[in-house]
């Protein structure tokens, strides 16, 4: 049996069609890498946020106490002269320490460097606490009251981290605190 060949058949060769594959997953992957990059990007700025309102929460947590200790109206309450020493106290004395949301008092943090007081747990009806029984979240916090030389002033320091197994982070948020009526 004879091939007829025609002269103006064409055929694609596969060094063409190769080249042609190559050239289509060059076109699709280049734009998945920009899209799991978004991703990735969109992660991290959601860690960010929580992590920004995880130490905003302390913060004011610290200043409530301040305002009581220092005597604003707040029913129940009972003045105090030394503006910052229930804080400091209740602390344990530790350098590190967070407001426990669940105890509503502030807890002592055993030192360590990265993650002084422990991992915090995620509830949907209570939020961020320090409690076994509640799903892990990849967040971590700690504050720290730093003198600052004057008795009417102190630095708040509070670290809030993150590690989820592939991003890690944290953020740190300081604010000054006065004694309002030295």
């Amino acid at each position: 049996m004879k091939k007829i060949l025609c002269k103006n058949q064409k055929a694609f060769t596969i060094i063409e069609t190769l080249v042609a594959i190559f050239i289509l997953s060059l076109s699709i992957t280049g734009p998945l890498f920009y899209v799991s990059n978004t991703f990735q990007l969109a992660r991290i700025s959601k860690y960010k946020m929580t992590a920004y309102f995880l130490a905003t929460e302390t913060l004011e947590e610290i200043k409530y106490k301040r305002d009581i200790t220092l005597g604003t109206p707040t029913v129940g309450e009972v003045d105090d002269d030394d503006w910052i020493e229930d804080i400091e106290s209740s602390s344990g004395g530790s350098d590190y320490f967070d407001w426990d949301k669940d105890s509503s008092r502030f807890i002592a943090c055993p030192f360590s460097p990265t993650n002084p007081c422990g991992g915090l747990g995620i509830n949907v009806d209570d939020g961020y606490i320090y409690d076994g029984g509640y799903s892990p979240s990849p967040f971590y916090r700690y504050a720290e009251i730093i003198e600052t030389g004057s008795p009417s002033e102190r630095k708040i320091i509070v670290t809030v981290g993150w590690d989820d197994g592939i991003i890690t982070g944290d953020l740190q948020v300081t604010e000054y605190i006065y004694d309002f009526n030295a």
